[in-house]
């Protein structure tokens, strides 16, 4: 009757505590903390010209965004930013990948400089999409 008992207890607190590890290791893993909040990076317009290489390296640089790879997709962009410093996209998308990061600062420069570009280039839609993202930004709490 001892033995049954002691099984009994045991299987219990085994039970409780793969309960509490579960629980424990969700939550470590992300599962309800932190949240992408610009899961897709911005496409090139369709009146954006640029070399085939550029094109490539632009795509690269998305694939890596859409990975979740944020450091490695900031480093991508700034990449595109130095060859081509009007890329638009290109700042957008870095200041995306910031903002993922909860990087504000970084962010509100890179979305502030795409608006720029945007309104430069004449696309009131990317502008119109930057003004969405800060208020995105703002809305989340996430502040420079």
């Amino acid at each position: 009757m001892e033995t049954t008992s002691f099984l009994i207890w045991l299987v219990f607190i085994a039970l409780i505590f793969s309960i509490g590890l579960g629980a424990m290791l969700r939550a470590y893993q992300g599962s309800g903390g932190f949240t992408v909040l610009f899961a897709e990076p911005i496409a090139l317009s369709a009146d954006t010209a640029l070399e085939p290489d550029m094109l490539l390296q632009f795509q690269k640089a998305c694939d890596v965004y859409r990975q979740g790879s944020f450091p490695q997709a900031i480093e991508r962009f700034t990449h595109l930013i130095q060859d081509h410093p009007t890329l638009a996209e290109a700042y957008h998308n870095r200041g995306l990948s910031s903002a993922n990061l909860r990087q504000a600062d970084q962010a509100v420069s890179d979305l502030l400089q795409a608006g720029e570009q945007y309104l430069e280039q004449g696309h009131p839609a990317g502008f119109d999409r930057v003004k969405q993202d800060l208020a995105t930004l703002k809305q989340q709490g996430i502040k420079h």
